[in-house]
């Protein structure tokens, strides 16, 4: 039945369009053309603080030039490629309608490439990074909620959607230097159930992680009200944001 299925509509890629090869049934509808192109920096050396591809000479524990200068309330962070040409138009397409898709495929990616160090850090708990109310009843989707469903599946976990909550609406990240977007960023967030952080170790997710603030502001209102660990995920680093 699936192969006549198959023979009368083609799957498809879900990046570019092309067809995938029925023999194929990972649930990563992604061909081996766009894969190749989006995970080029994914088995790369990257800081174990931020993210950010480095060299075989740094001491990727102690952080990078992007990030030395920084002090983050999670732990690392895993990612698949680098916010820049390929990576950067699938991200920016899953964020829009008819998007979702496209982002559970690159989550699926991500879960290739980093699935066996995400499950060592035996997570209790999946948390997306909200949206405002305001913003939330303008979009169709959320990509951070949709990155989050397919990771806690992966990781078998519950994925807190009310528990974390953006208090007030903010200005746009990427028109802000990195100065600016900390102070924007500044006590946004508000744990809605403390106690079902308490002891936990959670992955945060967000879809771009840039200087970190906003992971940063999450994770630290997470460790105030009582986590025990707070590891980022999101599809890609950006780079040079000073």
């Amino acid at each position: 039945m699936a192969a006549g299925w198959d023979f009368a509509f083609p799957p498809a890629c879900v990046a570019c369009g092309g067809d995938l090869d029925v023999r194929s049934r990972s649930s990563c509808r992604i061909c081996d053309e766009c894969r190749s192109k989006l995970t080029v920096h994914a088995d790369h050396l990257s800081c174990l603080r931020c993210g950010a591809p480095v060299g075989p000479y740094v001491d990727r524990q102690r952080g990078c030039q992007e990030c030395r200068r920084e002090q983050f309330a999670f732990k690392t962070v895993f990612r698949l490629g680098i916010y820049d040409g390929a990576v950067r138009e699938v991200v920016i397409r899953g964020k829009y309608l008819h998007g979702e898709p496209l982002l559970t495929s690159l989550a699926e990616l991500v879960w290739e490439h980093a699935g066996n160090e995400m499950e060592a850090m035996k997570f209790n708990l999946v948390v997306p990074i909200p949206q405002h109310w305001r913003q939330r009843m303008l979009t169709r989707h959320h990509a951070p909620d949709i990155l989050a469903e397919a990771w806690g599946r992966r990781l078998q976990v519950p994925v807190g959607y009310p528990i974390l909550a953006k208090v007030r609406k903010t200005r746009k990240q990427a028109r802000l230097n990195r100065t600016e977007r900390h102070k924007n960023q500044h006590q946004v967030f508000r744990v809605t159930r403390p106690a079902s952080v308490q002891g936990k170790t959670i992955l945060l997710v967000d879809d771009v992680l840039t200087t970190g603030a906003t992971a940063h502001s999450a994770a630290r209102t997470l460790r105030q009200n009582g986590a025990k660990m707070v590891v980022v995920a999101v599809i890609a680093r950006a780079l040079g944001h000073r």
